[in-house]
C-alpha cells in the first residue's frame, strides 16, 4: 500500500475551507447582513439561551473587546439584548432576541439550501460516504487537538 498523499488533503482542506466560507457560509449568514462573528454570536446564543459576554467570548474564541464590539452592534440592531444582574449591576448576561433567533434559523435554512444545491449532483450513497468521512476526518481532527472544539 502507498503512502498517502499528505500535501494533496492538505490541499483539498484548504480548498474545500476557501469554498464553504466563500460560497457557502458567508452567503448565508442572513443574505450577508450578518458577519461570521455576529453569526457566531447568535448561533451559541441560540443554543445555550443565555450567556454572559466573557462565557461566549471563550467559547468563540474572541477577546472580551472584540465580543464586547459585535454585542453592541447586534443589540443596535435589535438582535441581542443585555440584561444586568439586579443584585451586581457589574454582572452582565447576553441573550438573542425573537429577531435574533429568527435572523440565525433563516441564515442557517439558506446555509442548508446552498449545500444541498451544491451536491445535488450527488447521489444518496456518494452523499452518505461523504458524511461518514467527514465524520471520521472530524473525529481524528479532534483527537489530534486533545478534543479541542473549534
Amino acid at each position: 500500500m502507498s503512502r498517502p498523499d499528505y500535501r494533496e488533503m492538505m490541499d483539498l482542506l484548504f480548498a474545500l475551507h476557501g469554498i464553504l466560507h466563500g460560497e457557502v457560509f458567508k452567503s448565508g449568514y442572513a443574505g450577508g447582513k450578518l458577519g461570521k462573528p455576529e453569526f457566531g454570536l447568535l448561533a451559541h446564543l441560540s443554543r445555550v439561551g443565555r450567556a454572559s459576554p466573557s462565557a461566549a467570548a471563550g467559547k468563540l474564541h474572541m477577546s472580551r473587546p472584540q465580543m464586547s464590539a459585535v454585542i453592541d452592534r447586534l443589540v443596535e440592531r435589535g438582535l441581542v439584548e443585555r440584561e444586568h444582574d439586579e443584585e451586581d449591576r457589574r454582572v452582565a448576561h447576553i441573550s438573542a432576541t425573537k429577531a435574533g433567533r429568527q435572523t440565525v434559523e433563516d441564515a442557517v435554512a439558506a446555509t442548508q439550501a446552498r449545500i444541498e444545491g451544491i451536491l445535488a449532483p450527488l447521489g444518496p450513497r456518494e452523499i452518505e460516504a461523504v458524511a461518514v468521512s467527514l465524520r471520521q476526518l472530524v473525529a481524528a481532527l479532534k483527537k489530534g487537538g486533545k478534543g479541542k472544539e473549534h
